[in-house]
């Protein structure tokens, strides 16, 4: 018995233990990967500025096409434009090296205007000719858009149209008008049955401006009173006058044939 007790005691405990790392090894944790070299952090595009284009006369359609007042559109644009004998010239400077300005010419009532740049000359066709009422030049917005390099788009809640040329942003609205909420409100009616498009100026309570395609017409709600009208059309020389609107009164003013 005591010989085993012996032999016990004089036995040894032995572990197993992972193998010895090899000569230069080092005990290191995962690194996360490097990213690539040529990896940036994209910045977003900074918002385009946005400039509102004030205008004495609203745009309206006539026969399809968009027709807006010319002078606001192109101080927006910071092209020149010059009126002699009902020739429009607009100088634009370019964006060509070869060439410093472009110039557009067109004739008022004319359906085409030439386009000099580079020395090289072009036609340019208008969808309506160009007309002048009460101080007003009006032409197509495709003309604009395709003569000018413009980006165009439409602003639903404010019926505001959108141009945008190189970075710039402007929207182009009318004259301000607030309809009158008053109960002895009149409501007047305007009619064109001119066959052209028709410009109206009304003063009084309040002012209110117009612009009317061929068969158009438009409704507003204004204050009752003395109101005094100047209206013009192409071939028509401006007619002016004053009229009573009388408060609660439905009224309907036509110019032209009915």
């Amino acid at each position: 018995m005591l010989g085993t007790a012996q032999t016990r005691a004089q036995e040894t405990v032995t572990e197993t233990l992972p193998p010895p790392p090899t000569a230069g090894a080092t005990h290191e944790l995962p690194l996360p990967p490097t990213p690539a070299a040529t990896a940036t952090a994209e910045l977003p595009a900074p918002p385009i500025p946005v400039v509102a284009i004030n205008s004495p006369a609203p745009y309206y359609i006539d026969r399809g096409t968009t027709m807006v007042p010319v002078r606001p559109l192109c101080d927006f644009l910071g092209i020149k434009i010059t009126s002699s004998d009902g020739v429009l010239t607009f100088m634009q400077e370019s964006e060509e090296e070869t060439s410093r300005f472009k110039v557009v010419s067109l004739r008022t009532g004319g359906r085409s205007a030439q386009i000099t740049q580079s020395g090289k000359i072009s036609k340019l066709a208008l969808a309506l000719p160009a007309e002048t009422r009460l101080g007003n030049t009006f032409l197509p917005l495709s003309f604009m858009r395709d003569a000018f390099g413009l980006s165009l788009g439409f602003r639903a809640r404010d019926n505001a149209l959108v141009v945008t040329r190189n970075g710039r942003r402007g929207v182009l609205t009318g004259p301000r008008f607030v309809e009158y909420k008053g109960s002895n409100a009149a409501t007047l009616t305007v009619t064109n049955h001119v066959g052209r498009a028709l410009s109206l100026r009304l003063s009084g309570p309040q002012t209110v401006a117009l612009e009317l395609g061929k068969g158009q017409s438009a409704t507003r709600k204004v204050k009752p009173g003395v109101y005094y009208y100047k209206a013009d059309s192409a071939g028509m020389q401006p007619r002016s006058g004053a009229r009573r609107l009388s408060g609660k009164q439905k009224a309907t003013w036509s110019w032209g044939r009915r």
